[in-house]
Order: structure tokens, then sequence, then C-alpha cells
């Protein structure tokens, strides 16, 4: 509709599920001088509770950058899980001693408050030790592991979950600080910290690694592997970004499952964690259009829920972490930056969508035809799920299995016959 600038206001309502824009326009003259564009979320009514094990989220409440009504988001979505930090030096500012900072004891009781699962990482030096570079001496090690002990202590009842340090080889976080990061130190570093945790707290979950990517992930890991022993980790992690190339092109599936058997011949643990991957939508030639990161995440997640011993993935990352819009780093979230309300991009209905409709599932199988894919979801009350999409042009699929129900990428009802239309954007069956 139209109206005066000074007064005018719009009532209206959702029908359906989905992803929403409503735009406002200012004309002068019969010319557009001025845009905003409001950004919004409809949920189905009938939405379950989340339940879904496989499917997280990272933030940054660990460094003071998110609003904590974030967390009121991420139970309305539906996602249940989240990766986040409290850094070693802001919990042991003298030796021997240890706090939570006030802003990580506020969110690990809004956490407790609301029911969602942090992941913890326990990262980054402490200038306490080793002058402030990585933990490489006896003195050092010990002092992390028992950093990681009193965490556990300070959080428990909360945080059951714990991973060894963030993207070591790489030197995320540590701007440069002097030290050994190579494979055989984190070794050392993980198998300390293991067992010093695990002796007190054996039932939380210690997850190893820490993240490791590139090309040669697989031997890093497994020189990591053999220098702590494959008994000091519960779980593992890697974190397998793609960007710009989508999932499939990239061989996403084969990828990840290659690098899981490699490692797992080693001796680790069957069970592996992606803690970190994402597409940011930043401006610039590695950059995705926000339209399109929202298939592009729950294919990631459909694909990765399919490769053998891939127990759970933590989307990088919740919200908008800055504004500048041709850097990636400010341009990962699901939903846009607190100066813009935490409003949804596309993708976060996708994730809720997804979170929910796979909500429980025991097993996720892929079936690929050429550029047609298939993964198979076994779901609690018995049924069957199947989330279909083409990387091709679009195309029809008949149907010879009965179809209950059906829903769009955003969770929206369809109604189905004997045939639907493929295309890049998943359709749940």
């Amino acid at each position: 509709g139209e109206g005066p600038a000074a007064q005018v206001r719009a009532d209206f309502s959702l029908e359906q599920p989905g992803y929403y824009e409503c735009r406002f326009t200012l004309t002068e003259g019969g010319r557009q001088t001025e845009q905003v564009v409001f950004s919004m979320a409809a949920l189905t009514a009938e939405a379950r509770p989340a339940s879904s094990d496989f499917v997280g989220v990272n933030c940054h409440f660990g460094q003071n950058a998110y609003p904590l009504e974030c967390m009121d988001l991420l139970v309305r979505y539906g996602v249940s899980r989240f990766r986040d930090e409290c850094g070693w030096g802001s919990v042991e500012t003298v030796k021997g001693q240890y706090a939570l900072p006030p802003h990580c004891q506020a969110y690990y009781a809004k956490a407790k408050e609301v029911g969602l699962k942090p992941l913890t990482i326990l990262d980054y030096s402490n200038g306490l030790y080793d002058e402030g570079g990585f933990p490489n001496s006896e003195e050092a090690i010990a002092g992390f592991a028992n950093y990681g002990r009193a965490l556990a202590g300070l959080t428990e009842g909360t945080v059951d979950n714990f991973e060894v340090w963030n993207e070591w080889i790489g030197g995320c976080g540590m701007g440069g600080r002097p030290g050994d990061h190579g494979p055989e130190a984190y070794g050392k570093l993980l198998k300390t910290t293991y067992e010093t945790i695990k002796a007190d707290f054996p039932d939380v979950t210690v997850v190893g690694i820490g993240g490791e990517y590139g090309t040669d992930c697989a031997e890093v890991v497994s020189k990591m592997v053999d220098t702590s022993g494959p008994d000091s980790m519960d779980a593992w992690s890697i974190h397998p970004y793609r960007y710009p190339t989508s999932p499939e092109a990239s061989d996403l599936y084969g990828e990840v499952g290659r690098i899981r058997d490699g490692v797992v011949e080693r001796g680790a643990p069957e069970k592996v964690w992606i803690t970190e991957i994402g597409y940011p939508t930043h401006r610039g030639p590695s950059g995705t259009e926000e339209e399109d990161q929202a298939p592009l995440v729950v294919r990631t997640f459909a694909l990765l829920q399919a490769t053998r011993g891939i127990e759970r993935c933590y989307w990088y990352d919740l919200k908008d972490d800055g504004l500048e819009r041709t850097y990636n780093e400010h341009n990962f979230g699901l939903i846009h930056h607190q100066n813009y309300n935490c409003a949804p991009k596309p993708a976060m209905v996708a994730v809720s969508a997804y979170s929910r409709l796979t909500s429980g599932a025991t097993s996720a199988k892929l079936i690929q035809s050429d550029d047609e894919y298939t993964v198979t979801y076994a779901l609690p009350d018995d049924r069957q799920l199947l989330m279909v999409w083409t990387t091709g042009p679009e195309c029809p699929l008949d149907l010879r299995l009965p179809i209950e129900q059906a829903f769009d990428l955003m969770g929206k009802p369809l109604e189905v016959e004997d045939q639907v239309q493929l295309s890049e954007k998943p359709l749940y069956l």
C-alpha cells in the first residue's frame, strides 16, 4: 500500500511459516529516494521443541560480543547447542587461582536458564606462562590443564563438553605469539589436559584436535594422535570450510569421510565433530548472497549428517560480528548484527526448519545419482524423511513412495501429488 511518509503504518499477518521481508520505499516527485527493509521469520505454531543433537552454532558470548537475548532467539529457532569460549587468561589472572569473569558468569547462567547446551573451547595463552606464547613447557602445559579442570568445576551442571584449543596449527587467536604450534606440541598438551580433566570429571566429553583444517588435515591430525595417544580424546574435531565453492562441487562428503577413515585407522575415536563450517555473505568474490546461503547451509548439514562418524556440526556463526560489509569475518552470521536487531537472514529460517524436521533422527544416508541428491533420515516415530535437491538444472522428480507431508526449504507445507520440482533448494518429504 501507500501513505504519507510522516504517518504511514503497515499492518499484516503472515499466513505461512518462512522468511519474509517488509520494504518501505520513500518516493518524492515519483522518484525513489530511500528504502528500508525489515527481515523477519515466521515459524510454524506446531513446531516441535528442539531436540537435534546434530545441529549447533558458534557464538561469541565469551568475547562479550553477543547480547544475551541471542540465546532466546536460539531457543525460538529450535537450536539447542552452541560453541563458545572462556579463555585461559580471563579465568586464571593470578597463578593457581580461578574464577569466571562477569560476562562469562552471565552467559553461562543464561544458557542454564533457557536450557541450552554449550560446548566450551579451552583456548589461547596466559601471560603468566611461557611469556604469553603457546603453552609448550611442562609448567605451562600443566597450567593449561589445571585451567581446564577448574573451568569444568566452575561450570559443572551447565557445560559437559569441552574442546581443547581452536585451530592450533594455524595459530588462530594468538596474534603471532611465540612458541611451537606443530602437531606434536599439540599432542602433548592434549594428553595432559585430557587426563587432568577426566580425573575429576569423568563424565564430561573432551573433544581433541581443536578444529584442524587445510590440505594436509589428515596427516596433521594423525601426527597429533600419534603423540597424544588415541585414548586422549572422546571425540575429535575439524573445520572443513568450503566457501565460496558449494559442498557438492568441493566433495565435502567424500573428503570428510576420507579424513575420518584415515585418522580412525590410527586409533582415534570414531566420533568426529565439525565445530566450524560456514558461508559468509560479505560483498566480494568469495562472498555468498544471502538467498544462496540458506540452501548451502542445509545441504552442508545434510551431507555431513550422512557422513559416517560425524556426530555434530556447529555452524559458524550465529550472528554477524561486525558492520564492515566487505570483510568476511563480519558477515558469517545466520542473523544480522545487533545494530540491525538480530533480524534473520534466510539461512536462519532454513536452519530452524532443518533442526525441527530432522529432530531426533537416528541415522542419515546419502543417495546420489548424477546431480540429484537424496538424504534419508530415520525418525524416532518410525517414519522416514527424505531430503531431496539437485545441483543441476531444475527438473521434475516422480514420486514412487507415498508422501504423507512435504515442506519447502523454509518449512512451509507443500501440496504434493505424484511429482515435485527439484532445485538447489532442498525439499523435505
